[in-house]
């Protein structure tokens, strides 16, 4: 089986390459091939997820004379093409960002749906959008799937409160009515699902009242918990999951930012 650079990779050491033009370009590596241009449909480009066929997931700004961002999914047989807007309508007043595929080529992500409400978002190339978010918000970390694993299994975060100033970590799959609220640690406001593995177990964050958020990881047999902090840490995040249970993550001190 081939092997592509993880795009986790890509992001923190530049999803991009420039141009003559000075855009920035998503990109694709694999060690037969090296390095790839893989465009743009507008301006700036810039990719988020990759599966083990090399299919490619991310945002592109149009171009149009407006900063706003658009979904694609970029394989080699079709290069880079728009997955459209949730709903349908005038593209021009809606965003879409894919943060992530599995191996069935199934996306997920956050979408501004023209009506301006915010969604997180379920597509697969057959069926395209399902949408879940029971309230709307104007904030860009709100209503929002960040992973999904083979089996579809979704994981983010949706907001739980009217005022759109809550979110709680989630779980959902094709079937379910309803995503799963998963809570949060005692005594925390906010959780957020930035990865979940096959085994249906979910790392991410959980914010105290103190505003200090902290890595957490969730399983069904063990709920939400609490992964620790380096001495001094500000604020830290656990962001990716593979199917050994080893975790990745961002740690910021007051002196340094730091990876776990």
């Amino acid at each position: 089986m081939r092997k592509y650079l993880t795009l986790t990779f890509i992001i923190f050491t530049g999803a991009t390459l420039g141009t003559a033009l000075g855009q920035s370009h998503a990109y694709l590596w694999d060690p037969t091939t090296g390095i790839r241009d893989l465009g743009t449909l507008g301006d700036d480009s810039q990719a988020y997820g990759v599966n083990d066929s090399g299919t490619v997931v991310g945002v592109y700004i149009p171009n149009d004379g407006r900063i706003y961002y658009h979904g694609f999914v970029w394989t080699d047989a079709t290069g880079m093409v728009d997955i459209g807007v949730p709903g349908g309508g005038d593209s021009r007043t809606a965003e879409v960002f894919c943060f992530a595929i599995n191996n069935a080529g199934n996306v997920v992500g956050r979408a501004r749906q023209v009506d301006g409400r915010q969604v997180a978002f379920f597509w697969s190339p057959t069926d395209g959008f399902t949408v879940f978010s029971d309230i709307s918000t104007n904030s860009d970390n709100g209503n929002s799937a960040y992973a999904i694993n083979d089996l579809d299994q979704v994981t983010g975060n949706l907001i739980v409160n009217k005022r759109g100033l809550i979110y709680h970590a989630f779980l959902w799959s094709p079937g379910m009515a309803h995503p799963r609220d998963l809570g949060v640690v005692d005594g925390a406001v906010s959780s957020l699902g930035n990865g979940i593995n096959n085994l249906g177990r979910i790392e991410g964050g959980s914010l105290a009242s103190g505003d200090v958020w902290e890595p957490m990881t969730w399983g069904r047999k063990s709920g939400m918990r609490l992964l620790g902090l380096v001495a001094g840490t500000l604020y830290a995040q656990a962001l990716a999951i593979n199917d050994a249970g080893q975790i990745v993550g961002l740690d910021e001190t007051g002196t340094s930012n730091l990876g776990f």
